[in-house]
């Protein structure tokens, strides 16, 4: 599963917001930042592997695939990634948490499913 172009995204996290005591979702905006263009390659040949480990592989043929992460404030080798393949319904499958160890993928933390609003 070869894709000549990988988008990148890199958020970073708003100021925790409180209402009657309680904290609200944290809200993330999306920076002028990019993951490079070595490591979303590496990124996503690694997500690529965990998708076929699963079973997936052929479920996201011809999405589009999106490399992320909403650790802005973090240097690149301390933040965790995710790969996601998104349809044109918005509904995504994800390889999250990945951990990076020299600048190269090493470890994460499942896959998941869901829908884009």
């Amino acid at each position: 599963m070869e894709t000549s172009i990988i988008a990148t995204e890199v958020f970073e996290k708003l100021p925790i917001r409180y209402m009657a005591g309680k904290s609200l979702p944290q809200q993330v905006r999306v920076t002028a930042e990019v993951v490079s263009p070595g490591l979303a390659k590496r990124l996503h040949a690694y997500a690529v592997e965990r998708l076929r480990q699963a079973g997936m592989e052929k479920a996201v043929e011809g999405f589009e695939v999106v490399v992320s992460t909403s650790d802005a404030e973090d240097r690149p080798s301390e933040r965790q990634y995710e790969v996601s393949w998104i349809n044109k319904q918005r509904a995504f499958i994800a390889v999250v948490g990945i951990l990076t160890s020299r600048g190269w993928p090493s470890l994460d933390h499942g896959l998941s499913i869901g829908e884009h609003a």
